[in-house]
């Protein structure tokens, strides 16, 4: 049997932080286990250029897909929801928009934990000490430069604007009331403004979080691919290893350390006897402690798709050139040269969020399962409740047209109030957990769609966009318009942003809030030598994507261990 002094499962984006920063000094021997592999050869040019993120979801690339229950607001649809898998984990794959979200997100994290090093001000340093900001040289793009950091691993930059529409987008959402944010990573995102993204061409394109282990690697840190985890090895109360699907252990000196993700984490915790008393009982797995909050507490951004067709022929430029063989090979040549072009920019390249207390304010009040303090953060005025993506192209779903340009727009609910669950349902480790993301399963998550949805038209049909639009377009005929109906059949036709987290949540042990599974070390409640580090430990939505969030995170906790074991 191999002892290292840290053991952990997950090679994702997590993991492979606290992978570097555990063995970087020398002290301390650290494994990771991974179940996925790095990508091959082939892989590794879709996973550099950002908007082939399309195509890795196509075809599962690099990902696992977890089939959800009839979502019953939803139309009794199911779904298939995709998660990285493999050496770098989610950070492979998604769309490279690095956005920390609002203050008040970071307020409500301290407040349900009890500890203010979790406010946004107190995370500033370990956000800026896993980037390189490669500043804009154009004066129209904007940046806080005392923001951003300049010797991490990921490689940032002020996403370019790539399309000729561009201007017309950001005056369109100025008009119709939204103030120019001139960096959306402040901490005040209410606005619209510019996005930071790692996709920077000249340092490879995508940094992933392969970037912290790729060069040098250190000779007490080993990376294990291959290793799928069936269980913490436990003895009494105290994790002392991990216990492979192919039978090998692996023990832990000081910690096991579980970064294996939203979905996976608290699988493998309810499967080693961590999780709610009758699950693990109704499963034969034996109990080491009960917890009930391991696996619940699931929350995403949910978003629906609107369309409009311009007037304009299409002449390439957008992000349906990945549905043109021709466009698409052009596009390829430009990113290649120079990384510009479409491919060397991010899906979005405005970042948009509105504030919707007032629209919401009935729902709110009528809401009995919120907490007091639920409700006042909903209410407040500087809630984003709402994150609107506008992309160029007529994007997800086949073109209904190749001779028009069109553009859409994604409402996002990021304030969200409903929650979901992961449970396994078979000690099998082979088994994958269900996922039940209960999308839309509140009053008010609906209300903040809708609102999202009208204000989108509102930007569609003003001055900026009304002699340019031709029609509004949607996959089925019921959802065109902007009626009740009209909108109910939008919100069916929605869909997740791949934002899953909180189902490990860190909370403080009387949290009124979330049922609490760790404290805000990171440390799970009633076992000794285990953590969770990944986003699964966010007990409260961020407003944004939830990537610079995750980094940030495992920044942090790993300063906490070397800390704790300094001596």
């Amino acid at each position: 049997m191999s002892t290292y002094d840290f053991v952990i499962i997950g090679g994702g984006t997590a993991g492979l932080v606290l992978a570097k920063r555990l063995s970087e000094d020398g002290t301390f021997s650290v494994l990771v286990l991974e179940a996925g592999h790095a990508p091959t050869p082939e892989q590794a040019p879709l996973v550099d250029m950002t908007a082939m993120a399309f195509k890795l979801m196509e075809t599962n690339t690099l990902m696992r897909s977890y089939p959800t229950p009839p979502q019953a607001v939803l139309g009794g649809n199911t779904f298939d929801i995709q998660a990285g898998w493999g050496l770098g984990g989610s950070s492979n794959v998604n769309f490279a928009m690095w956005m920390r979200g609002a203050k008040v997100d970071y307020d409500r994290i301290a407040d349900i934990t009890g500890d203010a090093s979790w406010t946004f001000d107190a995370l500033m340093p370990y956000f800026r000490k896993s980037e390189t900001y490669h500043f804009p040289s154009s004066r129209e793009r904007t940046v806080q430069a005392e923001l951003h950091g300049e010797g991490g691993p990921i490689h940032l930059h002020c996403a370019p604007a790539t399309s000729r529409w561009s201007d017309d987008s950001l005056r369109a959402y100025q008009e119709s009331g939204l103030p120019f944010n001139e960096d959306t990573n402040g901490g005040q995102t209410l606005g619209i403004g510019p996005v930071a993204a790692n996709n920077y061409f000249p340092a490879g394109g995508r940094s992933s979080s392969r970037k912290y282990v790729e060069t040098p690697r250190h000779a007490n840190l080993a990376i294990k691919e291959g290793a799928q985890v069936a269980r913490v090895v436990f003895e009494g109360k105290k994790a002392i290893g991990v216990e492979t699907v192919s039978g090998e252990v692996f023990r832990a000196a000081k910690e096991v350390i579980l970064s294996a993700g939203t979905f996976q984490s608290p699988a493998i915790l309810q499967r080693s006897g961590v999780g709610p008393a009758s699950l693990l009982n109704s499963l034969g797995i034996p109990l080491v402690h009960d917890l009930p909050g391991v696996g619940e507490n699931m929350w995403d951004h949910f978003l629906t798709v609107l369309r409009w067709r311009l007037k304009d022929e299409y002449r390439g430029g957008t992000f349906d050139d990945l549905a043109n063989p021709e466009l698409l090979q052009a596009a390829l040549g430009r990113y290649q040269q120079d990384g510009s072009g479409l491919l060397g920019g991010t899906v979005s390249e405005w970042g948009i969020w509105r504030n919707f207390s007032q629209e919401i304010e009935a729902a709110v009040k009528a809401d009995d399962s919120l907490t007091s303090k639920s409700r006042a953060h909903l209410l407040a005025s500087t809630t984003p409740h709402a994150q609107l993506f506008h992309f160029h192209g007529y994007l997800l779903d086949p073109h209904p047209s190749a001779s028009h340009a069109h553009f859409s727009v994604f409402p996002v609910v990021v304030s969200p109030t409903s929650r979901g669950t992961i449970r396994i349902t078979s000690s099998d480790p082979t088994q994958d957990p269900v996922v039940d993301p209960r999308w839309l399963s509140t009053a008010t998550d609906r209300a903040v769609l809708e609102a999202g949805i009208r204000f989108a038209n509102e930007v569609a049909s003003g001055e900026v966009w009304r002699d340019k639009v031709e029609r509004e377009v949607a996959p089925t005929e019921d959802a065109v318009g902007f009626d009740d109906t009209n909108i109910e059949a939008k919100i069916r036709g929605g869909r997740t942003m791949y934002h899953f987290s909180g189902t490990c949540a860190m909370a403080s042990p009387d949290s009124e809030e979330v049922l609490p599974v760790t404290n805000s070390a990171c440390e799970v409640y009633g076992v000794e030598c285990l953590r969770v580090v990944d986003a699964s430990v966010l007990p409260a939505p961020i407003s944004a994507p939830t990537q610079a969030v995750t980094y940030a995170i495992a920044e942090k906790i790993a300063d906490v261990i070397k800390h704790k074991y300094a001596n």
